[in-house]
C-alpha cells in the first residue's frame, strides 16, 4: 500500500521500484478486453530484494484472483536471476514498449532532438528516488532495431493514445546505473507495463 499512498490516502508519487511485462496465448480482445482461457505469463522486474520477497510469499499464499469478472489462479511462481552488465556499453532488448514524455507530458520520439535530455532526467530521477543516489554518467542511447508502438489505454471513459517504442537498443553509461536501469526498466510509466528490458 505505501507504493501508492502515503500518511492515509494521499497519493505516493514517487517513481515504483518495478516494472513488468505481459504475455498471452491464445486471445481475443472483446471491447477492449483482452480475454483468454490459455495461460498468461506475468515477468516483473525489481531492485528491491524486499519487495521481491513480500510479492513472491503473497502470490505463493493465495492461488485465486478475481477482478470484475475476471478470475485467475497462479500455477506457478519462479525466480530467475537475471544477467549482469559488465562494462560500460550495454545492448538490451524490450520485453515491454518503453514511453518517455517530457515536462509538459508529452510523449517523444526516439529521433527528437530532446529524447536523450530527458531520457536522463527520467532516469536521473528514477535513480534518487530508488537508490538515493544520481546518475554516475550521462546516457547515451542509439536506437539499433527499434520500432514505433501506439498503445491505447483506457482512462475511466476516455481512451488515451501511448507513443511507445519496442525493439533492440545500445545504452552507454556507468556500469552501475545499467544495472539498476536493467532492474528498474527504462523510460516512464514502467510500474503501469512499460520500459521492461532484457540484455542481450
Amino acid at each position: 500500500k505505501s507504493l501508492y499512498y502515503f500518511e492515509g490516502n494521499k497519493r505516493n508519487k514517487k517513481a515504483k521500484s518495478f516494472t513488468f511485462a505481459t504475455y498471452y496465448r491464445n486471445y481475443t480482445i472483446e471491447e477492449g478486453i483482452i480475454k483468454t482461457n490459455d495461460d498468461v505469463r506475468l515477468i516483473i522486474s525489481t531492485n528491491d530484494n524486499r519487495f521481491a520477497i513480500k510479492l513472491i510469499q503473497a502470490l505463493t499464499i493465495k492461488k485465486n484472483y478475481e477482478y470484475k469478472e475476471s478470475k485467475m489462479l497462479i500455477t506457478s511462481v519462479n525466480v530467475i536471476q537475471e544477467k549482469k552488465v559488465n562494462n560500460d556499453v550495454a545492448i538490451f532488448k524490450t520485453l515491454s514498449a518503453f514511453a518517455l514524455n517530457n515536462a509538459n507530458h508529452r510523449y517523444i520520439e526516439i529521433n527528437d532532438d530532446t529524447f536523450e535530455d530527458n531520457l536522463n532526467y527520467a532516469m536521473n530521477t528514477l535513480l534518487k528516488e530508488n537508490c538515493n543516489r544520481e546518475l554516475k554518467q550521462r546516457l547515451k542511447f542509439t536506437s539499433l532495431d527499434m520500432k514505433k508502438v501506439v498503445v491505447k489505454e483506457r482512462v475511466h471513459d476516455d481512451l488515451m493514445y501511448i507513443n511507445a517504442w519496442k525493439g533492440v537498443f545500445k545504452l552507454e553509461g556507468d556500469k552501475e546505473d545499467l544495472n539498476d536501469i536493467y532492474k528498474l526498466g527504462i523510460g516512464t510509466r514502467r510500474s503501469q507495463g512499460f520500459g521492461m528490458i532484457e540484455l542481450i
